[in-house]
């Protein structure tokens, strides 16, 4: 009878260690910390940042790759807001190629007007010419362009359009 209960006793102890054992296992996941979800942001622009669990390889936010650091931290600048309310999706990649994500939503009510000009200086000869490629989510026309190359607080260009401008 000892030996029954002895049995059950092991038996009982292993299962329990078995169960611990699992639920210490670290679960691969993928955080957003910042922005919070359900904030209200009011640029054109934002930092998305979290953390990753140690085995993730790959971060995307919104379909572009985040820097990710070997602490388990992940970052990327530029995630373009729209008025309304924005979602933003992390996924992360481990080795075997399972996906882990999280998702929250950012509320925008207003953007500033902006421009953003990005040169190409990988092309030209002296005197070097520059091309300006532009985007953005007006909601009016664009009605005059004012453009300073050389910043000397003198108009170089004045126009209702930059596909002209040289």
């Amino acid at each position: 009878m000892k030996k029954r209960w002895f049995f059950l006793i092991v038996i009982f102890v292993i299962i329990l260690i078995a169960v611990v054992a699992v639920r210490c296992i670290p679960e691969q996941e993928v955080k957003i910390l910042d922005p919070k979800d359900g904030s209200t942001i009011n640029k054109e622009e934002i930092i998305v940042s979290g953390r990753v669990s140690s085995d993730i390889t790959t971060v995307y936010v919104n379909d572009r790759v985040a820097e990710k650091s070997d602490d388990g931290k992940f970052a990327i600048d530029g995630v373009r807001l729209t008025i309304g309310t924005n979602t933003i999706t992390a996924k992360a990649f481990n080795k075997e190629g399972e996906v882990f994500s999280d998702t929250i939503e950012v509320n925008t009510q207003e953007v500033p007007y902006s421009f953003r000009f990005i040169p190409n200086i990988y092309g030209g000869t002296g005197p070097l010419e520059v091309e300006f490629s532009f985007s953005t989510d007006l909601h009016a026309p664009i009605t005059k362009v004012e453009v300073d190359f050389n910043a000397d607080s003198k108009w170089d260009y004045i126009g209702d359009t930059l596909n002209s401008v040289k």
